[in-house]
């Protein structure tokens, strides 16, 4: 077949398909970026969430350790050697 035959075998395109077409592209692609923005916007939320919950679990669970150790520590000085009767058994 010669190239004349192949230029023939589509009929052209009119000018407003192509504009709406065009259009149709374009709109898609704006959804899609509007789209990933609000999805990387919600995901950030969530890590930010998430790493806020994770820093007040590991203050919570320092503040407690103090709090118990400060305790164990006044218990052994009010009694001498608390800690150690109770292991030993001895008064």
């Amino acid at each position: 077949m010669s190239d004349h035959n192949w230029k023939k075998a589509a009929p052209e395109v009119p000018e407003e398909f192509h504009m709406k077409f065009e259009e149709t592209l374009k709109q898609i692609e704006n959804n899609k970026i509007i789209h990933y923005k609000k999805k990387s916007r919600k995901m950030m939320i969530r890590i930010l969430a998430t790493a806020a919950i994770l820093c007040s679990l590991a203050v919570t669970t320092i503040v407690a350790g103090e709090l118990f150790q400060c305790a164990e520590s006044r218990r052994r000085g009010a009694g001498g050697h608390g800690m150690d009767r109770k292991r030993t058994g001895s008064f």
